[in-house]
């Protein structure tokens, strides 16, 4: 009558990221598309042209605080998450990626458990 449904490994990984400069950047905004070049470009410069390959989709994005949720396929989210920890230049200006979130499920991404207000 019922039958169950498991899903041992889903489709994509879902991570939610942050840029920050070292410099004061208040005069330098990133909108969602160039923060996705961003990205592509980190994963070009670790991984090449093969890496230029990643099909990576930025799902939202804040321009004030520059944080993204990107889905990237599963097989791919080691890969991107390497590639956005060594990248640290955009134009000569100093950056990190910080990856805040990582999770499977969009869903998860909605409620930090750390940063609730009681």
């Amino acid at each position: 009558m019922y039958k169950r449904v498991v899903i041992n490994k889903p489709d994509f990984t879902y991570l939610k990221t942050k840029l920050d400069f070292e410099e004061n950047t208040e005069n330098f905004t990133i909108d969602a598309i160039l923060f996705k070049y961003v990205v592509k470009q980190a994963v070009g410069f670790v991984f090449g042209e093969v890496g230029g390959s990643l099909n990576v989709d930025v799902l939202k994005y804040s321009i004030k605080e520059r944080e993204a949720i990107l889905r990237v396929r599963t097989s791919a989210a080691v890969q991107l998450q390497s590639a956005l920890s060594l990248y640290s230049s955009y134009k000569g200006k100093l950056c990190a990626f910080h990856t805040l979130q990582v999770s499977p499920h969009l869903i998860s991404l909605a409620v930090n458990s750390r940063h609730i207000d009681v």
